[in-house]
């Protein structure tokens, strides 16, 4: 019997750190000036830490992966979106997403519309 319920509690606690995970809810090329901005929007769902996940992409017709970009400044973020965006030198995403308070500037979202994105 005790074994029985050492399985069952087992189980319920492997389970347990299954309920957080970063998704990936949208990626968008805005229509300011070069497309910008780009952005990546991230949901946490449970309490993620992003300083174990990155981003990479691949552009046009290439088959590695390239351009990585760790996210640990986004720190612990628990039931929340979180966006990495990419706006050259312009200031469109803070002044088209002003609600948006856990962000960060990447190249790696400098996409065209025909790139792969990947978290890792």
């Amino acid at each position: 019997m005790k074994r029985k319920l050492l399985f069952i509690l087992l189980i319920i606690w492997s389970y347990s750190g299954f309920g957080q995970a970063p998704i990936i809810t949208a990626i968008m090329d805005g229509t300011c000036t070069g497309g910008t901005p780009k952005m990546l929007e991230i949901y946490a769902s449970g309490t993620v830490d992003f300083s174990l996940y990155s981003v990479e992409n691949q552009t046009n017709a290439n088959t590695t992966w390239g351009n990585t970009t760790d996210l640990s400044p986004l720190g612990t973020v628990t039931n929340a979106f979180v966006y990495v965006y990419y706006d050259g030198s312009y200031d469109n995403f803070l002044t088209e997403f002003p609600s948006a308070t856990t962000n960060m500037e990447s190249s790696v979202m400098n996409l065209n519309g025909d790139d792969r994105i990947r978290l890792i």
